[in-house]
């Protein structure tokens, strides 16, 4: 039980540190595009 709860919020860390990746890059991408 234990072992599934970490390798979860594991899981979930790695997908919200993927996302804000993706974001910065569009963030910046717009930037860019905008100037």
């Amino acid at each position: 039980m234990t072992v599934l709860t970490s390798c979860r919020s594991l899981f979930e860390m790695s997908s919200l540190l993927r996302i804000s990746k993706l974001m910065t890059n569009f963030n910046t991408g717009y930037e860019i595009k905008d100037d």
